[in-house]
């Protein structure tokens, strides 16, 4: 249970405050993380910031889903939809933007 409130605590403060950050609200904190050299994890960053739609699809749905969690994950129906999410979310993390250290914490 304290794992859940803490993971719930995480998610939503990180959610608020990217609410409150200006390249998330304008939809380009995507682009500019996978336009770095540092966090090029594939070949295939190249052609999702080439799509804006892309790039505002993944800072809207990172939004979308850490300020959703602390209420879903109470919920018995969608509690499997949102850890299957979730996975799908910090392995994309993984992969694409190569931050293994934090990845392998959350697992």
């Amino acid at each position: 249970m304290s794992i859940v409130t803490h993971l719930c605590l995480a998610y939503f403060s990180s959610g608020f405050l990217k609410m409150n950050a200006t390249f998330w609200l304008n939809g380009e904190a995507t682009y500019y993380a996978l336009s770095m050299e540092r966090f090029a994890g594939t070949p295939f960053n190249k052609y999702i910031i080439e799509h804006k739609w892309i790039d505002f699809l993944t800072n809207f749905g990172t939004i979308i889903l850490e300020l959703s969690f602390p209420t879903l994950i109470w919920i018995k129906k969608a509690r499997k939809r949102l850890v299957i999410t979730g996975v799908i979310f910090h392995l994309c993390i993984y992969i694409f933007m190569m931050i293994y250290s934090f990845e392998i914490v959350f697992f």
